[in-house]
């Protein structure tokens, strides 16, 4: 019995990945970088004391920041757990997705 996803290869059924797209256009998503120049990241998991500038100082070693936001509770004025990163350029951006340890003030952010 063969199962969606999986190829007999000689008797033996083996899993291969299969994309839900259109051989053409799964070849296209593979090949593109950054089609949109996106340079907005969101940043995750920050502590409540975080700001700005310690949002930006983590970031800015992956390239030019032109804005940084920690969103911040109305009430308390503390951080709401997430922020935005704007990069200059869609490299930078990238360059920073690409770290997957990021720690700010003794706690990992994603």
């Amino acid at each position: 019995r063969i199962f969606p996803g999986l190829k007999p290869a000689r008797g033996v059924c083996r899993a291969t990945p299969v994309s839900p797209f259109p051989p053409l256009l799964a070849d296209l998503l593979d090949t593109m970088e950054n089609p949109i120049g996106t340079t907005k990241i969101f940043v995750g998991g920050l502590p409540q004391n975080c700001t700005e500038e310690v949002l930006s100082n983590h970031f800015e070693r992956y390239g030019e920041i032109t804005d940084s936001v920690v969103m911040k509770d109305r009430e308390t004025g503390n951080s709401r757990g997430f922020g935005f990163i704007t990069f200059a350029t869609a490299d930078a951006a990238e360059s920073s997705l690409n770290v997957t340890d990021h720690y700010i003030d003794k706690k990992w952010v994603e």
